[in-house]
This record gives structure tokens, C-alpha cells and sequence, in this order.
């Protein structure tokens, strides 16, 4: 199986570059791995930058599922982590910019395997033998 290596560069946080797409728009950046997050969270303005619509979004999340009281909805867009081919993810964008964009549980860790070496500073990257399939 193959897999990508990523060193913490400095940070103290998981990090990987990933490219976002949607329609015609596209936007690079860093994202936080979180294993400790059930939830993939987008920033406001990485939706914005995606041609995304607040206003013609018809996936609200349950009240008992807001971020510290802020709106959110549920988005799917597709994700590259290089050199791995795109993937469909499904984000809770929030209306507002007070975190990084963040790689949860749903779905990012359904679609691939992540092993921390904290100790060594550095992780690993490798599709899930489900996205293999």
C-alpha cells in the first residue's frame, strides 16, 4: 500500500497540504488532521473562495450539532491530497473564520489511514483499504 510521509515542519500540529475543488473553483491550503474531530470543519472564507453560497445551501446541521452556537451546514466538495487521486468530502462549513480548515472523522477518516509518530515528528498517509476498493 502506498503512502505519504509528512513531517511537522516546525509545527507543532498535523498539517497536510490539500487542494479543494468545487464547479470551476479550486483553492489550496493547509489543513489541520484532527482525530479528535467528529466533524470536518470549513472556515467561512475557504467556502466563500469555493463559489460557495451560503444562502443556496439546503443542508443545515441539527441545532445540537452548531459549532459554539454558530451556524453551519453540511457541503461536499472534493479533496487532493498529492499524490493520492481527489476524494469526495463532506464539510460542516460554519459561518465564521475562527479555526483552520479541519480534517475530521466524516469523512476524511474513512477515506484514508493516518498513523502519528508525534515522538519522530512526522505522519503517515495512506488510502483506506475501503477506498481501495
Amino acid at each position: 500500500m502506498s503512502f505519504r510521509r509528512f513531517e511537522y515542519r516546525g509545527k507543532l500540529l498535523p498539517y497536510i497540504p490539500v487542494t479543494l475543488s468545487h464547479a470551476e473553483h479550486t483553492r489550496q491550503g493547509d489543513a489541520l488532521i484532527d482525530s479528535g474531530a467528529t466533524h470536518s470543519l470549513m472556515p467561512y472564507q475557504v467556502g466563500l473562495d469555493l463559489g460557495l453560497l451560503w444562502e443556496e445551501q439546503r443542508l443545515s446541521l441539527p441545532e445540537e450539532e452548531a459549532f459554539r452556537g454558530i451556524p453551519a451546514v453540511g457541503i461536499r466538495v472534493f479533496g487532493r491530497v498529492t499524490p493520492f487521486p481527489p476524494i469526495p468530502l463532506v464539510f460542516a462549513w460554519w459561518k465564521s473564520d475562527d479555526s483552520p480548515l479541519i480534517l475530521g472523522h466524516i469523512n476524511f477518516f474513512q477515506a484514508f489511514d493516518v498513523h502519528f509518530y508525534d515522538a519522530e515528528g512526522f505522519f503517515e498517509l495512506a488510502p483506506s483499504r475501503n477506498m481501495l476498493r
